[in-house]
């Protein structure tokens, strides 16, 4: 039975694997580095770009508009939105 070096304790757990990273290219880095840490090969394609919103007034506006709650669908979101109305957080995020 021959043994996979890819199991053996001295060997990085990401030797042999391609993963492609499609985060936004300013957020990629860090998860390129690990994979690469454990022997892995990141093959970077980023598929988004994050950008803040083009009408600021608009979406304070709409941020202030009484909503007595907000849903956010990721992190990047949260950092937008904090820095159109800091002080005006909903009881329920």
């Amino acid at each position: 039975m021959e043994s996979d070096s890819r199991l053996t304790p001295h060997a990085s757990r990401l030797t042999g694997v391609r993963v492609l990273v499609t985060r936004p290219a300013q957020q990629a880095e860090k998860l390129c580095r690990l994979i690469e840490a454990e022997g892995g090969v990141a093959l970077r394609l980023p598929l988004l770009t994050i950008e803040p919103v083009t009408n600021f007034a608009d979406a304070q506006r709409r941020l202030a508009g009484g909503h007595g709650t907000w849903i956010f669908t990721s992190a990047n979101a949260v950092r937008h939105a904090q820095a159109l109305i800091a002080n005006a957080w909903p009881a329920q995020i």
